[in-house]
């Protein structure tokens, strides 16, 4: 994944493309290392109360590459990946606050979000969030994609974070039938509006076991909209799918 966040990013610059990387700060990672400096913060409600965003920033190989932290959700890690009861609620929280933080930026630094990229599991739950946040005329132009790397890791049984968290109930029959609402990987790719995977072989392989890893059905319903790579290169608003 990292490879493909790194790299992708730089690559959709060179085309002319505002591409900008959107982060968890991790608690571990050093920030006078890496000339990681604060850019602003704000107040962000949420079911749980109100907590304090922190918004750090770095220009990394010409790419703006953002990091929040709001505790206690996100920033006081010692590692990057801990044990899922820990990494589910920081996940979750920080898919709540991707739309929250573009808007940040967008009344701070003029930029406009045309399409949110999420990743595997850990983000699967932006597109669902984006979807059900159309109604809103910031965002009823905005594209979603989800880029699968591994399909084994899926983020299943994530049902009684999502509740906490206050995340509506996901009613498309698709989930339902085979209980996967509370699977953030296959929320993120029901509700996607393009599906990528890491390789045009990736993309064949998990539409069938073993590779499919139980989401092979999803994953073939979404065929007219699964691109077998991730370099994606351009996005047009004006032929986005019908909502799903």
């Amino acid at each position: 994944m990292a490879d493909v966040v790194g790299s992708l990013p730089a690559a959709l610059r060179g085309l002319g493309i505002d591409a900008r990387v959107l982060l968890p700060g991790a608690g571990v990672i050093q920030h006078a290392k890496h000339n990681i400096q604060p850019l602003f913060n704000f107040p962000f409600k949420h079911q749980r109360g109100e907590t304090d965003v922190h918004v750090y920033g770095v220009e990394h190989h010409g790419v703006p590459t953002y990091f929040v932290q709001a505790w206690p959700y996100i920033g006081g890690e010692s590692s990057v990946y801990q044990d899922l009861s820990a990494d589910y609620p920081r996940f979750i929280f920080f898919s709540q606050l991707v739309q929250a933080v573009g808007y940040q930026l967008s009344v701070r630094d003029g930029f406009t979000v045309d399409v949110l990229h999420a990743h595997d599991w850990h983000t699967g739950l932006v597109p669902f969030l984006l979807e059900v946040s159309r109604w809103q005329k910031e965002w009823r132009g905005v594209g979603s994609l989800i880029t699968i790397h591994n399909m084994a890791y899926q983020g299943n049984w994530s049902g009684p974070f999502l509740y906490e968290a206050g995340v509506p109930p996901r009613m498309d029959p698709r989930l339902w039938a085979g209980g996967r609402d509370n699977n953030l990987l296959a929320i993120g790719i029901n509700y996607a509006d393009f599906v990528t995977t890491v390789s045009p072989r990736y993309a064949i392989e998990i539409q069938h076991e073993p590779n499919g890893y139980g989401l092979q059905g999803l994953v073939r319903a979404r065929l007219p909209d699964l691109r077998g790579s991730s370099t994606v290169s351009t996005w047009s608003t004006g032929t986005r799918p019908p909502t799903r």
